[in-house]
């Protein structure tokens, strides 16, 4: 089991060091050492998963890039359909936010009204 990020080579790394832990205490434990395999299974989840957040965020960033470089910010801003519409291509807490800090309105309706749906 090794979790590859194929946008985040620091992602790879840490998820592959948590994985190899995790794989060491699952041996550790089949070959009796109980208490040790354990604790290397509890030390490389939080791993494993630390790479999978770096990697999300490093392709939210990513997105949210080509939402800036296609200039609909100021869109965003000004119009709640597209503020919508943009969401809904990435509907995550994170986007909302972003969408906040263009018109806090918009993005209360969209708690409100779209997110919830």
């Amino acid at each position: 089991m090794l979790l590859w990020y194929k946008n985040s080579f620091l992602a790879t790394l840490v998820s592959i060091f948590g994985c190899a832990m995790i794989m060491a205490g699952i041996a550790t434990f089949s070959e009796g050492d109980i208490s040790l395999g354990v604790a290397l299974i509890l030390l490389g989840i939080p791993f494993a998963v630390w790479g999978k957040i770096i990697s999300g965020n490093k392709a939210f960033k990513k997105w949210w890039k080509q939402v800036t470089d296609n200039n609909l910010e100021p869109a965003i801003a000004n119009d709640l359909n597209v503020a919508i519409s943009v969401y809904q291509k990435n509907p995550q807490n994170r986007t909302i936010k972003k969408i906040e800090s263009l018109n806090a309105s918009y993005a209360e309706y969209i708690r409100q009204n779209v997110a919830n749906k």
